[in-house]
């Protein structure tokens, strides 16, 4: 459930930062924090997926009338998430404002919250799944063909970062905290693989885990949503020869920074220009227990790459990189 994620350990793209995204519209940001009526949030975004994801169901504990329905409670958690640190009490203060408004009259409701986080927790996961698809499905759409890469070519991007979650029994054994922490002095914490669309910035999909899963592990957990001749774009976390080889026999072209482990020699290959070579690299001898003794036998013996560096020399980011 969304309502059980607390702040990042990591924020997304952290490596790639304004270098590659520029800076944020703070005047819209501004402007989205600063709506307090919770209608005109309605009003503005509520024509962005089908209103039935939000009715009541035929059964179940989101089956009576409330004052706290679905469609209330959702826009009420898109609320407080604009707000960062508003408390739920404030957030029942705008469903009441929001009610009025909509009514006509002072709705019978008490100002404590506990209605409001135990609607929170009745929100339908696949309701909110379903949401999540049909927005990024809007945005892709919405996007010109003149802001892909070549005009064209579809660039994704793959970056993880960390959740600190609630300290709760049920969380501590799904996400147990890290082991460097004595128990009873941490917070369970989640990982996050995220994959992102460049021309619309919209979350295409989504893979989470626990500390004890690597982060490779959850990389292929959103590989569904790439398509051939798609173009990712991932950190040196993300680079190994199984899935490059993976990626390019699914026809999409990868760009990647070189993983710390693996040196950039630039004597060796074929030279294309100034720090541009045509390398060629072996499959590793021995598996790694991400991959199955199927898909390691299914890997070529060989992959052709092409390896960069790149001097970046805004301020703040002056150093070389390798990329192939």
């Amino acid at each position: 459930m969304l309502s059980e994620y607390m702040a990042t350990a990591t924020p997304f793209f952290k490596e790639f930062g304004p270098l590659l995204f520029g800076r944020p519209a703070r005047n819209v940001l501004e402007k989205l924090k600063k709506i307090e009526a919770m209608h005109e949030l309605y009003e503005i975004f509520g024509h962005m997926f089908p209103a039935r994801l939000l009715e009541l169901s035929d059964a179940g504990p989101n089956s009576r009338e409330r004052i706290f329905s679905p469609r209330v409670t959702f826009w009420a958690f898109v609320a407080q998430v604009l707000s960062p640190g508003s408390p739920c009490r404030e957030i029942v203060r705008r469903v009441k404002a929001w009610w009025r408004h909509t009514q006509g009259a002072e709705p019978r409701m008490s100002d404590k919250d506990s209605a409001y986080c135990q609607a929170r927790a009745r929100l339908d996961p696949d309701a909110l799944a379903l949401i999540s698809q049909h927005l990024a499905w809007r945005l892709e759409a919405n996007a010109l063909k003149a802001e892909r890469w070549l005009e064209g070519r579809t660039v994704k991007i793959v970056d993880g970062t960390g959740l600190s979650m609630p300290d709760t029994s049920e969380n501590q054994q799904e996400w147990p905290q890290p082991a460097s922490q004595k128990a009873g002095c941490g917070f369970p914490a989640m990982k996050l693989v995220g994959l992102f669309s460049l021309s619309s910035g919209a979350l295409l999909e989504s893979a989470t885990g626990n500390l004890r899963v690597h982060e490779s592990v959850l990389f292929r957990g959103v590989w569904s949503r790439l398509k051939k001749g798609d173009v990712l774009l991932a950190d040196r976390g993300f680079c190994s020869f199984a899935a490059l080889a993976t990626l390019q026999k699914r026809g999409v072209d990868s760009v990647m920074r070189l993983h710390q482990m693996r040196k950039a020699d630039f004597r060796t290959g074929k030279a294309l220009g100034p720090e541009d070579r045509l390398v060629v690299w072996r499959k590793p001898a021995q598996r790694t227990d991400v991959w199955s003794e199927e898909e390691f036998a299914a890997l070529p013996e060989t992959l052709s790459v092409r390896m960069i560096r790149l001097r970046v020399s805004h301020s703040g980011y002056a150093r070389a990189r390798s990329f192939w």
